[in-house]
């Protein structure tokens, strides 16, 4: 094993500084191109791995390790209930392949020999800047000109902006772990210009997606920072400030406050249904899948034809909106059981735990991104959709490296044992 990890350093350890560098180079791109990037990344991570070096770091990272036997359950247990369930084909088995990156990808990077330089920190830094402002530009042109792509072409449509997204509320909920690392950017580099353009862009592309709920909550994201980080005096600009923007929202014509104000409106937003939001009616439906089959679920994929009859036993036998539930939570014990959703909790807590180890910035930014990412979730199937788990990926694994990187920097070289 010695010899294995000598074989590492010795051989591609000091070129593996380009992995995170294509994971943030895939991060706007489609399902397509960011499906290619991670065959390319675990290809190179399994290449250099090493059980004894794993093994060594999981050491000191008890909780870690029950993270990744919870995240293992919340994966496997969905796809049991599919085996279980005679109405269930088993080729939707396969789309749980789609989770596997979002649970290996931080173990892969425990065993990986990777050292980025200070050097390269910055480039990384840069790079999310120039990758950001480009998405934002994007976002822009798409809101004025009404463009999007469709396999290989450019059509026209006159939605709202999606980037190379599938949907522009995906695009929207990606941001969630962007939007507090932009703000601790802007911060910790005393406010530069970099961390101005990467507020400014994430803050953009938040702003045309027109998601009220995760407008909602970065907007109270930049509260909190604002109260908890800034001076008594700096404090008052900032909220009289943000009043006048939001004022502004509400009072001059816009697609944002408009949709604000229609959702305290009797006729909502694209409501079908006689409850006072149709994301209730989501949930009620849902939650008769839930009583059903409390334990194991059933399945994943639940497709239009199999959720019917429950929307069908809430009285909505002509409704044109027969969705998934529309809560991460919910859909998830839905298809995997309150056993799925209690694995999948506890992987978020220990995981979290995890950054309690991390310095306090890094602590910080993880805190406000998975509360972000936990109330977000509840108005979305943020979880199920494959570009924002991605998201999640990158940023899970950029956590453990930045832990990896910090114990080697305090130790005086990279911990292998």
């Amino acid at each position: 094993m010695d010899s294995e990890c000598n074989r590492a350093s010795s051989g591609l350890r000091l070129n593996n500084f380009w992995v995170p560098f294509l994971c943030l180079v895939s991060v706007p791109f489609g399902t397509a191109v960011q499906n290619l990037v991670i065959v390319v990344v675990a290809a190179a991570l399994l290449y250099n791995f090493s059980w004894r070096r794993f093994s060594l770091q999981i050491a000191e990272l008890p909780q870690m390790r029950i993270a990744l036997i919870a995240g293992a359950l919340a994966l496997f247990l969905p796809a049991i209930a599919t085996l279980l369930n005679p109405s269930m084909e088993l080729k939707n088995i396969v789309k749980e392949l789609g989770y596997l990156p979002w649970l290996f990808f931080p173990a892969l990077i425990l065993g990986s020999p990777i050292q980025i330089s200070s050097d390269n920190r910055q480039r990384l830094w840069q790079l999310l800047t120039w990758i950001l402002a480009l998405w934002a530009i994007i976002a822009l042109s798409q809101n004025f000109f009404g463009w999007r792509v469709l396999g290989v072409e450019f059509v026209s449509d006159l939605g709202r902006p999606r980037g190379f997204y599938s949907h522009p509320l995906t695009l929207a909920y990606a941001m969630i772990f962007l939007w507090p690392l932009a703000i601790e950017r802007f911060c910790s580099s005393k406010y530069s210009p970099s961390g101005l353009i990467l507020c400014i862009s994430v803050g953009v592309v938040m702003w045309l997606t027109q998601s009220r709920t995760i407008q909602a909550l970065a907007f109270a994201v930049l509260l909190w920072n604002l109260f908890t980080r800034t001076s008594k005096r700096q404090r008052l600009k900032g909220l009289g400030l943000a009043c006048i923007c939001g004022a502004l929202v509400f009072l001059l014509p816009n697609p944002v406050g408009q949709k604000f104000k229609a959702t305290f409106s009797s006729a909502g937003v694209d409501k079908f249904s006689g409850y006072p939001d149709d994301r209730l009616a989501f949930w009620h439906a849902h939650a008769l899948m839930v009583v059903d089959k409390p334990f194991l679920g059933h399945g994943v994929a639940l497709g239009t034809e199999y959720r019917l009859p429950y929307y069908q036993k809430i009285g909505l036998h002509e409704f044109v909106k027969p969705y998934e539930a529309h809560n991460t939570f919910l859909q998830m014990t839905a298809e995997g059981g309150l056993l799925a959703l209690l694995a999948f909790l506890l992987w978020v807590w220990h995981f979290f735990r995890f950054t309690r180890s991390l310095p306090s910035s890094a602590m910080r930014v993880a805190g406000q991104s998975f509360s972000f990412f936990a109330l977000a979730a509840m108005t979305q199937n943020a979880f199920q959709d494959f570009e924002v788990r991605w998201i999640l990926t990158i940023f899970c694994s950029a956590l453990v490296l930045f832990w990896v990187e910090t114990a080697r920097e305090a130790s005086g070289k990279a911990p292998l044992g």
